[in-house]
C-alpha cells in the first residue's frame, strides 16, 4: 500500500470502518447508500467514504436506518453494532415514579407535587428521555452541534 493510501486510511472517519463492515454483513452496496445520503450517485457516496465529504446528522440517521444500527455505533460511541432505542436508557413510567419520590422526599406538598407532575405529563416523559439521551451523547462526543438540532426540533415539536 501506498504512502498515499495509508494516509487516507488514517484519514477516514470511523463511520466509514463501521458501516463498511456493517455493509459487507448485510450484502448492502454502495448503489444502495445513494437515497441514504441523499445524493444521485455511487461516486457521491465515495467522497462520504473517502473522508472528502462529512455526514450530516440527517445522513448520519439514514444511513444508521439503512444499515439496522443506531448513528452512536456508527460514530463510535458504543460498540454494540445492535439498534438500541433512545428510550432504553431511561423508561418513562420508572421517571416519572422518580419525580413523585423525590418530590415526596423534599417534601412538596400534594397541591405541588401536582403541579410538577403535570408540567412533565404536559412535556411527556418520552420528551424527557430523548432529551435526557441527546445531552449525554453530545457530553460523550463532544458534538455539541448535532445535539442542539436535535434538541431544537424536539423544542419545535412541544
Amino acid at each position: 500500500m501506498s504512502f498515499g493510501a495509508e494516509l487516507e486510511m488514517l484519514n477516514r472517519p470511523v463511520w466509514v470502518e463501521r458501516a463498511s463492515e456493517l455493509m459487507k454483513e448485510q450484502k448492502v452496496s454502495r448503489d444502495d447508500l445513494t437515497d441514504a445520503l441523499e445524493v444521485k450517485t455511487v461516486g457521491a457516496v465515495g467522497h462520504y467514504f473517502t473522508g472528502r465529504r462529512d455526514l450530516s446528522l440527517a445522513q448520519a440517521q439514514n444511513l444508521s436506518n439503512k444499515l439496522n444500527t443506531s448513528v452512536a455505533y456508527l460514530l463510535g460511541e458504543t460498540d454494540n453494532p445492535k439498534f438500541v432505542s433512545d428510550t432504553t436508557a431511561i423508561q418513562a413510567g420508572p421517571l416519572m415514579q422518580a419525580f413523585q419520590l423525590l418530590c415526596s422526599s423534599k417534601g412538596y406538598d400534594d397541591k405541588t407535587t401536582q403541579i410538577i407532575y403535570d408540567v412533565i405529563e404536559d412535556i411527556t416523559p418520552e420528551n424527557i428521555v430523548k432529551v435526557h439521551n441527546i445531552i449525554a451523547r453530545a457530553e460523550r462526543s463532544g458534538n455539541v452541534g448535532a445535539a442542539l438540532i436535535d434538541l431544537e426540533s424536539i423544542r419545535n415539536k412541544l
